[in-house]
């Protein structure tokens, strides 16, 4: 099955949930938080160090398109997913690589956990 598509994080409080009780995945190019949930929801956190509005907006654009083809397995999960300067750096197809090497990860855990 295919996610579909993510709904942005609208409240402060579901974004702050994530943020204490999320676990968390690290790797050099970005950080996912993730809780589980009974949505597919996920937010940005994207420093302006990293370029301008329109590279920002790239970067956003690129992870929902790998996540809307991402197989879910069913699960729901409210992600934060925090961007770092050296996320540029990479071409779209390492990227789907990177991100979905990180997603099984974490389905991984999640599933080795219930």
């Amino acid at each position: 099955m295919i996610i579909g598509s993510f709904n942005p994080i609208s409240s402060k409080k579901n974004l702050n949930e994530i943020k204490k009780y999320g676990k968390i995945i690290r790797n050099d190019f970005f950080h996912l938080k993730y809780l589980k949930k009974n949505s597919n929801k996920i937010a940005f956190i994207i420093s302006r160090k990293i370029g301008n509005a329109v590279v920002r907006n790239r970067i956003k654009r690129r992870v929902r398109n790998i996540l809307n083809h991402y197989n879910t397995n069913d699960d729901k999960f409210n992600i934060l997913f925090i961007v770092k300067q050296r996320f540029d750096e990479l071409n779209y197809k390492s990227l789907c690589e990177l991100i979905n090497a990180t997603f099984d990860n974490c389905y991984e855990k999640h599933c080795k956990k219930n």
